[in-house]
Parts: C-alpha cells; structure tokens; sequence
C-alpha cells in the first residue's frame, strides 16, 4: 500500500506540476502567436506601402509620357506652322516676281508704243 501512496503521490505532484505549467506555457505561446501576427501586419503595411509608391509611381510616369506626347504635338504644330510660314513666303516671292515680269511687259509695250509713234 505504501508503493501505491507513493505512486499516487509522483502522478499527483507531475499532473499538479503540469496544470501549473499550462498558464505559463499557454501565456508564452499567446505572447507569440501576438509577436507573430503583429510581424504580419507590419509585413502586411509595409507591403501596402510599397503598392501605394509603386501605383504613385506609375501615376508619375504616366503623367511625364503625356506631358512628352503633348511637347512633341506642339513641336509638330510648330514644324506645320514654319512649314506653312515658308510656303506663304514663297507664294509671295513668286508673285512678286509675277508682278515684276508684267511691270517689265507693260514697260516694254510702252516702249514700243513710243517707238511706233
């Protein structure tokens, strides 16, 4: 009978030493299982903010292509516009010499009427 007091004593004091144990080990798995899921939320920011730059970047870059597609317009209307510009003074330069020829014929229709009187 002492063997069974004494055994039933070593199961008592090793169930009373674990249930002790449970809270604390209960308390330290908590503790980083809390660790644990607030790496993931700063994993999960940090993430949230690299998206957030990323989509802030592309924005940028998107802004910077359409501000290049509208210079190169403008310097295309520019090109269109000397272009005409030129176009207009060789028009001009051309009547010009138009005018000069019909001055020289009148001149010279002049002079022959001078000359046949």
């Amino acid at each position: 009978m002492k063997f069974n007091s004494i055994g039933f004593i070593s199961i008592l004091l090793a169930l009373t030493t674990a249930s002790l144990a449970l809270p604390h080990q209960k308390a330290g798995k908590r503790d980083e299982l809390k660790r644990s899921a607030d790496a993931e939320a700063n994993l999960i920011q940090v993430e949230e903010r690299d998206a957030k730059a990323e989509a802030k970047t592309i924005q940028v870059e998107e802004r910077d292509a359409k501000a290049e597609a509208n210079f190169i317009h403008v310097k295309e209307r520019d090109a269109e516009a000397e272009a005409s510009r030129i176009q207009v003074e060789e028009r001009d330069a051309e009547a010009e010499a138009n005018l000069i020829q019909i001055e020289e014929r009148d001149a010279e229709i002049e002079s022959n009427l001078i000359k046949a009187q």
